[in-house]
């Protein structure tokens, strides 16, 4: 869930949140927000997402989630408590039987956000705080991956980490490429 953000107890960052509002917030489908611990990230995704009046779903990554299945099961569990009435049945179905694998990361992404933006009435957010918890898991990166490659209105991303995203967001290039 995420922080209160009491009036009088965190700083509203009122620059930051009209400039991520201008240029590139509300209009942009994703919004990335790095800084070391302890300097509010996850307030101000908090801040953001409450000015934006619109609805939420918070998901805060634990270890457990550079497992690619336990990432999307629980993110799936989180949607469903944020957005009333929410199910992708078809996503259960995989899950329930136990054979997906990281090769269906982008199969399984792709059905929950289709079905989340099926049954969203108007834009929203997902924000996903702490992906630094990933570390350098492969796995759990591929879900982040291919949930901001296939997010579309109305469903758009907040993300948080103390690590830069998106070098984590680019695909792997050949070792060739990477000495040139």
């Amino acid at each position: 869930s995420p922080p209160s953000i009491e009036a009088g107890v965190y700083l509203l960052r009122k620059r930051t949140l009209d400039f991520s509002r201008g240029e590139g917030g509300v209009g942009a489908p994703n919004l990335f927000i790095e800084a070391r611990a302890g300097q509010g990230k996850s307030v101000l995704a908090a801040q953001w997402v409450a000015q934006t009046q619109r609805p939420f779903a918070w998901y805060r990554i634990d270890t457990a989630d550079a497992d690619p299945i336990t990432f999307i099961s629980e993110l799936t569990h989180a949607l469903e408590g944020a957005f009333p009435g929410f199910r992708c049945v078809a996503l259960e179905e995989i899950l329930a039987a136990g054979e997906s694998s990281l090769a269906d990361t982008r199969r399984m992404t792709e059905l929950l956000l289709t079905e989340l933006s099926a049954h969203l009435p108007q834009p929203s957010y997902l924000v996903l705080d702490d992906l630094h918890r990933l570390g350098d898991s492969a796995p759990g990166w591929e879900v982040v991956r291919s949930l901001v490659s296939c997010s579309t209105p109305p469903v758009r991303l907040v993300l948080t980490s103390r690590i830069p995203i998106t070098p984590f967001l680019v695909p792997a290039q050949p070792l060739r490429d990477a000495l040139i």
